[in-house]
């Protein structure tokens, strides 16, 4: 059963930000030569989550991935891995873990969370490549409700 939106207290605040994983791979380094401009760019983003209700902990694990693809390869040149934790005051009351990797969480504090763990993130990769040749190709501004994961287990379950 869902919980009631009635007498919820909320508060949260950022408790931890850090990188768990920076993988650059230069490919002007490729003994075949590496023309950027026949190569068309792709962002992609994977969200997950990790949580402790006791301690009042919810945290957010985002992959930021870039690839370059032509007509004859398709290549990571870069992965980006972010881990942004909340403390949570009443966790309890918008947040019911229902196995491993399922829960339930109200909407609106899943994109509030995942909306501020993407822009943190955006920022730190500005800063990470910085001196890259993806230095100008700026992660673009994504829709945080795309991306949550309560959407993605609700289609799952209907």
């Amino acid at each position: 059963m869902e919980k009631e939106e009635k007498n919820k207290e909320i508060n949260f605040s950022l408790k931890n930000v850090r990188e768990l994983e920076f993988r650059y791979s230069n490919p002007f380094h490729d003994p075949n030569g590496f023309k950027p401009d026949s190569y068309v760019y792709e962002y992609g983003l994977q969200v997950n989550y990790r949580w402790n209700v006791e301690k009042e902990l919810f945290g957010i694990v985002l992959d930021f991935l870039y690839k370059g693809k032509n007509d004859e390869e398709e290549r990571e040149l870069l992965k980006f891995t972010t881990l942004t934790e909340f403390n949570v005051v009443n966790l309890d009351k918008i947040f019911t873990p229902r196995g491993k990797n399922e829960f339930y969480i109200e909407e609106k504090w899943e994109i509030s969370f995942v909306s501020i763990a993407i822009s943190t993130g955006r920022g730190m990769l500005i800063t990470r490549s910085a001196g890259t040749f993806l230095q100008p190709h700026i992660f673009p501004i994504i829709d945080p409700s795309k991306v949550i994961l309560s959407k993605k287990i609700s289609k799952s379950n209907k």
